[in-house]
């Protein structure tokens, strides 16, 4: 299976540039945009 739009994050689905991505391999191998690993990796605490 295939993930839909690169551009889109594939955990909020928010339409967001593709600069506005990143790979976060602490939480996911899959492209999250910026708010959604901060407010990830806040809920986790540091490692």
């Amino acid at each position: 299976m295939q993930w839909a739009d690169p551009t889109v994050c594939a955990r909020c689905r928010e339409e967001i540039g593709p600069a506005e991505l990143r790979y976060s391999q602490r939480v996911f191998h899959r492209p999250l945009c910026l708010r959604c690993i901060e407010e990830i990796e806040a809920r986790r605490g540091p490692a």
